[in-house]
């Protein structure tokens, strides 16, 4: 939607932080919460633009094009963190999930699970928390490696080390043969979404 680069690391600078680089010129960012507020540095928000680059609108489609843009500002659905100037993409927001009102990253999640040596893939949903369903409780479906000795116990430990409160596995961890994924590689979570309605429905009785 934007027609061009926005961001770019810096001719003859190399970057193996994983950022996505720095602002070009003609471009303003801000980094804003749910509510538009702008967030401090290193605080994790939406990326919205402001740039004569960016699309004046989708071809005949009103509706995508005012829930594209506030106030004049593209709304691009990434959730960022910035740091010393430059950009480090953390998730897209329709991926995000809340549990019990704070934002929790399925990437960040899946990036630490894809650090341990036993697990060869892995991908994290929410799943409705029984007593409140508009919590989601972080469940991983994980794809460990041949001969693997992990369990649902050692994954959950794995995480909890690492990671803040709100951000452990209370909704489980699964182990599967194969992640489901599109032609092209991207994870295809409303299937692991359905399997987990699939599993967390009760069993009717015979």
């Amino acid at each position: 939607e934007t027609t061009g680069a926005v961001t770019a690391v810096p001719k003859g600078e190399q970057d193996v932080s994983g950022s996505i680089g720095s602002i070009l010129p003609s471009v303003e960012v801000r980094m804003v919460d749910d509510d538009f507020n702008d967030v401090q540095e290193g605080q994790q928000g939406e990326m919205i633009l402001r740039t004569p680059l960016v699309t004046n609108g989708y071809y005949r489609n009103e509706k995508a094009t005012k829930d594209a843009f506030h106030n004049g500002w593209f709304c691009t659905g990434d959730i960022a963190v910035r740091r010393g100037g430059r950009f480090f993409i953390v998730d897209r927001k329709k991926e995000l999930l809340k549990y019990k009102g704070l934002q929790v990253a399925p990437a960040e999640i899946e990036n630490l699970l894809f650090s341990h040596e036993q697990i060869r893939e892995a991908a994290v949903i929410g799943v409705p928390a029984p007593d409140d369903r508009t919590t989601d409780l972080p469940r991983a479906y994980i794809v460990a490696v041949e001969g693997s000795s992990l369990t649902e116990d050692k994954v959950k430990n794995f995480i909890k080390d690492r990671l803040a409160p709100y951000k452990q596995l209370r909704g489980g961890v699964v182990f599967i043969d194969e992640i489901p994924k599109s032609a092209i590689g991207k994870i295809l979570r409303r299937e692991l979404r359905d399997r987990a309605r699939q599993e967390t429905q009760p069993k009717a009785k015979l």
